[in-house]
């Protein structure tokens, strides 16, 4: 929605004298709610199919689960994982290699590697029935 069709919603509900002044507001604030969902959902879409910002820190992934649509939560459930993972994989590789310091056996540690990879897995094949694009 560019800044012209905005301001004609505003004004359509302005001059609906039909309406009192609290259920004017009321309806403009559910049309802005309703406009913010879909630019919400417009821009999550070009950024998780642009190639030029990819989700690869948490905080990226917070937009995502703040969307009242399930399947925008999803994405980002799908990439807070994905992330997960691959902190979980480098810190065991560092573990093995470097002996970096650790409370947890490692097998324990590869144990939850395994099922995280697994959960993801998943993910994806709910995400291909669903048609949602990760």
């Amino acid at each position: 929605m560019n800044i012209t069709e905005f301001e004609n919603m505003f004004s359509d509900i302005a001059e609906n004298t039909g309406l009192s002044q609290l259920a004017r507001e009321q309806k403009f604030c559910e049309q802005v709610q309703d406009m913010m969902i879909k630019m919400g959902r417009d821009l999550v879409e070009k950024e998780i199919i642009s190639p030029v910002r990819p989700i690869e820190e948490l905080n990226d992934t917070v937009p995502l689960m703040r969307s009242t649509d399930y399947k925008i939560r999803f994405i980002g459930e799908y990439h807070q994982n994905r992330i997960r993972l691959r902190k979980l994989s480098n810190y065991i590789k560092k573990c093995e290699t470097e002996g970096a310091p650790h409370d947890c056996p490692i097998r324990l540690l590869e144990k939850q590697e395994q099922v995280m990879s697994e959960y993801l897995q998943i993910l994806q094949e709910r995400a291909q029935i669903e048609n949602i694009y990760l």
